[in-house]
């Protein structure tokens, strides 16, 4: 099983006529303010409730890293490949925090998803 915390890119990368979430939310600073202090912890209600426990946790979009830090206090993220991730492991579970999964932009690509899944695996 595998845990995805996922959220919109709120970040700088994304520009005004990009955002999808323009009826509910003004900005991506407003949807980050609303909703991220609350699916963040849902994100680690979930895994601490999950039995049995996922055997990994993608937590992906890097500007939310120090949440997912955050989120999930127990684990000890520690940077791997280059910086493009952070992993920490417990006894049941390995945390990835990750950019976004967005093929062609922020150097996400078929060799970094080969490096990841030989690191992790």
């Amino acid at each position: 099983k595998t845990l995805t915390g996922g959220v919109p890119n709120t970040g700088a990368t994304i520009s005004p006529d990009d955002w999808p979430y323009g009826e509910l939310f003004e900005s991506p600073n407003a949807y980050r303010k609303t909703v991220l202090p609350n699916r963040l912890k849902q994100l680690s209600s979930d895994y601490s409730n999950a039995s049995p426990k996922p055997e990994f946790v993608f937590c992906y979009g890097k500007s939310f890293w120090p949440e997912h830090r955050d989120g999930f206090d127990f684990i000890n993220f520690q940077p791997a490949l280059n910086g493009a991730i952070e992993l920490g492991r417990n006894e049941q579970s390995v945390f990835i925090l990750t950019k976004f999964f967005d093929y062609g932009r922020m150097g996400f690509s078929k060799d970094f998803v080969d490096e990841l899944c030989t690191l992790i695996t």
